[in-house]
């Protein structure tokens, strides 16, 4: 069915099936690359998007971890003058950062994003918009440390899923480390500033209570579990800044408090902690701020290769697109060049053909010079033209449904014919 199918087509329509299913096969692959690229380009430039917009959440986190430490300190020492004025001027750098947050919010297309992205960063502004609520309780010192410290950290997890939600959508491998490496450095960090409060609460009483300590030494366990991801995700030259930073005298200070902090359950002496609770909130707090430099480092480096990549994937998918644009319409032309210069040829001959049969003597063919088949056929024809005009003269060619009613003549050897076809 097939082989009649192609046998009753003409010689363009043979010829339109033979260069189509190639032609087809580039699409479908072609089609497919460029899917494929225009979707890591678009979700590279979604990430892009978020990386920028980032620190504008990672420093409101900061300052709101820090403002977690100094309200625990200022509930668990009965509104310590010294915690109450630490805890004004931490609102202040909270209010700030939010307020920069709050325009970097409303400025980035979220809707152009990733629609889970905009559910997260809806329910981080939603608990945000409780702070005051919480402030003022805190202030009144009418909500426990625990009641504070529930409502701070929900709100900084919220705002910690928005930002490793990029970690989902990144399609390049390495970038993938780099953001494992992030958000877990991020988590550790977070668990560095639950610490934090936890040590206020303890160290502002002057001793910790079974409940306190069993978190305060919880948290120490999980950021130790949370740095062994970051170091095994980050490549060796962040690994080697964020030991660089760590080699400060601070951490060493904040290691021998934990240390004074963790014992002092196994302690029944009854006497007063030797550090207090300021004294902890500031050492803890310049460690924190160390990590924060490292935190700092991690985003800029996140955000210069989602920035050089967004643009090389770019090339790279606008470079396809034009190489496929380019082969397909150079294979239309030459295939209507291969096309015309058969198929005009042989209409040619056709039409000569047929008016000879029909009678025309006045029918002329143009030869032309070709090495092809088509050629071979030209010259075929010549010769049988040739030989014709040897035994009838070509104004005496008639319709052979005529011939029956004209006299039949032999043709002189002197006489002389007109020929049909012109070189």
């Amino acid at each position: 069915m097939w082989r009649s199918f192609i046998k009753d087509q003409r010689i363009g329509v043979r010829l339109f099936i033979t260069v189509s299913l190639p032609i087809v096969i580039l699409l479908v692959f072609a089609g497919q690359n460029l899917y494929q690229s225009f979707s890591t380009y678009s979700q590279m430039k979604r990430i892009d998007k978020l990386a920028s917009f980032s620190p504008a959440m990672t420093n409101l986190v900061h300052e709101l971890q820090k403002e977690r430490g100094a309200s625990a300190g200022f509930i668990g020492s009965k509104g310590n003058n010294r915690f109450a004025t630490k805890l004004v001027e931490q609102k202040l750098q909270t209010d700030r950062m939010l307020d920069r947050f709050s325009r970097v919010a409303k400025a980035i297309d979220t809707e152009a994003g990733n629609p889970h992205f905009s559910s997260l960063l809806s329910l981080a502004q939603k608990a945000l918009g409780e702070l005051g609520a919480m402030r003022a309780r805190v202030d009144k010192l009418s909500t426990s440390v625990k009641g504070m410290a529930s409502y701070y950290t929900k709100t900084i997890a919220r705002l910690l899923d928005a930002v490793s939600y990029m970690a989902v959508l990144s399609p390049d491998p390495t970038l993938s480390r780099q953001l494992t490496a992030y958000t877990s450095f991020l988590q550790a960090k977070e668990r560095a500033g639950q610490e934090r409060a936890m040590g206020a609460v303890g160290f502002g009483a002057g001793h910790f209570s079974p409940e306190i300590h069993q978190k305060f030494a919880t948290l120490i366990a999980q950021q130790k579990a949370y740095l062994d991801l970051f170091n095994h995700s980050a490549s060796t030259k962040l690994t080697g800044f964020y030991k660089q930073k760590m080699a400060s005298d601070i951490v060493s200070q904040v290691e021998n408090m934990r240390r004074i902090g963790i014992d002092s359950i196994y302690s029944n002496s009854g006497t007063k902690l030797p550090v207090s609770g300021t004294a902890w909130f500031d050492a803890i707090t310049a460690k924190i701020n160390l990590m924060k430099d490292v935190e700092d480092h991690i985003s800029a480096d996140i955000a210069s290769y989602t920035q050089h990549h967004a643009s090389a994937y770019s090339r790279w998918y606008y470079g396809i697109l034009v190489l496929v644009s380019s082969v397909l319409v150079i294979t239309m032309l030459f295939v209507t060049k291969i096309s015309h210069s058969i198929i005009a040829p042989i209409g040619k001959v056709t039409k000569y053909m047929t008016r000879l049969a029909n009678g025309d003597n006045s029918a002329e063919l143009r030869l032309e010079e070709r090495k092809d088949e088509i050629g071979d056929m030209m010259k075929s024809i010549a010769v049988f033209e040739s030989k014709a005009d040897n035994a009838i003269p070509l104004k005496q060619r008639i319709n052979p449904r005529q011939r029956d009613l004209r006299p039949t003549r032999q043709p002189s050897p002197s006489s002389s014919w007109p020929k049909a076809w012109k070189s």
